[in-house]
């Protein structure tokens, strides 16, 4: 090692400030220390104490200005740092279950993983480890999709993510002079929400993107006039039920 090498110490990145430090601890007085200091970002200012023959025997945050752990004379100078599990479950918020399938991802190279059939997902990442965790699925979203950790220390568990499948938007279209169903309308959603048509009765039922913001437009061929023209809708993330339409025929029209 020389002054001013850089390296990654676990996920951090560090610069060699001394080869020959002198460092005081409970056991005593090491000399020909090596002294290395955090430049990440996630921890800048550790200072890591390497004795010759020993290993690391102190641990020094010079920007909070105190000591984090020191070399007391045991034959394990500091306790191992060893990897960390992060878990938890993505349960539908429509029948409470748990979704299996949904894509994990952790962020820093440090992978992916897939939720099992009762969607559980466990990972192990480093110790000290800062990064996000995101979940995604191929269809609908989730209430809050990532979970933030910084210089992590200890297993998480319960990290849970909650997925509800893309909202549906449905109704009746009626005629104004009848109250009955017209069927063979047109319900069209603005930004790549669909189309869908009305049944006999009437009815429709159109599925839109989640979080999806557009307008829901009635049309039909024949002369006339529907009220309202449109239903607006702004990150819908739920399905919006009761969304009618009455269609009024023009003067020269029937009924």
């Amino acid at each position: 090692m020389e002054v001013g090498q850089e390296y990654f110490s676990w996920i951090l990145l560090v610069r060699v400030i001394s080869t020959n430090a002198i460092v005081n601890t409970p056991a005593g007085t090491f000399t020909g220390c090596l002294q290395t200091q955090s430049i990440d970002e996630s921890w800048p200012g550790l200072q890591e104490f390497y004795a010759p023959g020993i290993g690391k025997i102190k641990e020094f945050d010079s920007v909070g200005g105190h000591e984090l752990t020191a070399y007391s004379g045991n034959s394990h100078p500091l306790p191992p740092k060893t990897s960390k599990i992060i878990s938890g479950m993505v349960t539908r918020s429509d029948t409470k279950n748990g979704l299996a399938d949904v894509t994990i991802a952790f962020s820093g190279g440090i992978g992916t993983v897939t939720t099992d059939d009762s969607g559980n997902y466990s990972n192990t990442v480093p110790y000290n480890w800062s990064g996000t965790v995101t979940a995604s699925f191929d269809s609908g979203g989730f209430i809050k999709s990532n979970l933030t950790y910084k210089v992590l220390k200890a297993n998480k568990t319960k990290q849970n993510f909650v997925w509800s499948p893309d909202p549906v938007v449905s109704g009746r279209v009626t005629r104004s002079s009848t109250k009955q169903g017209m069927a063979g309308v047109t319900i069209s959603a603005s930004n790549n929400g669909g189309i869908a048509t009305t049944d006999l009765g009437g009815n429709f039922s159109l599925t839109v993107p989640y979080n999806w913001t557009g307008v829901v437009t009635p049309s039909v061929a024949d002369s006339g006039k529907f009220k309202p023209a449109g239903k607006s809708f702004r990150k819908i993330i739920k399905n919006a039920t009761k969304q009618n339409f009455t269609w009024t025929p023009s003067v020269a029209g029937t009924s």
